[in-house]
């Protein structure tokens, strides 16, 4: 409980920093996804295929900089979404965060942060017995159980690096 409401204030402080003294020089924002089907799909009933998008996006302000580093607190939404209705593959959340942004070598970025995550697991799976085979199987339960929701920090580092052999 201690580190969300540490991370909070922290957020709420460099939002304060973007006064008079330290404008806001600009609002970034990133994204990320992917769409892959899995053939065979993991887990239970490996037969069935399973269409499976999850990502980010996320929009920040750049509240101060210094030698070559950029402080940006921000806002994210996450997400995973499948066609089977597996409970793991199905949360979306909100969270905040703030990050230190810099490019270290020519074409690179590199991104060191915490942010707070909120998910909300939508779908639970439970056994049951199929009535014609006998055979267990997977049956999505959909639920709007306030439980289904975590609560998670998480301190991080991303990277990303581009190059042409061209040039």
């Amino acid at each position: 409980m201690f580190s969300k409401r540490l991370l909070a204030a922290v957020f709420i402080v460099c939002l304060g920093a973007a006064a008079p003294a330290f404008a806001i020089d600009s609002y970034p924002g990133s994204t990320w996804g992917e769409l892959l089907w899995q053939v065979p799909a993991l887990g239970p009933q490996p037969n069935i295929p399973d269409l499976l998008t999850d990502g980010w996006i996320r929009q920040g302000a750049d509240v101060a900089h210094f030698d070559g580093m950029h402080l940006v607190p921000y806002v994210t939404l996450r997400w995973t979404v499948d066609t089977r209705g597996l409970s793991w593959n199905n949360t979306v959340g909100p969270g905040i965060g703030i990050s230190l942004l810099t490019s270290p070598l020519k074409n690179s970025s590199v991104t060191i942060g915490i942010e707070n995550i909120w998910n909300y697991y939508d779908r639970d799976w439970q056994w049951s017995t199929g009535k014609s085979t006998g055979s267990p199987n997977y049956e999505p339960i959909y639920s709007g159980d306030p439980s289904r929701l975590t609560d998670t920090v998480n301190v991080y580092m991303d990277w990303y690096g581009w190059w042409d052999l061209e040039k």
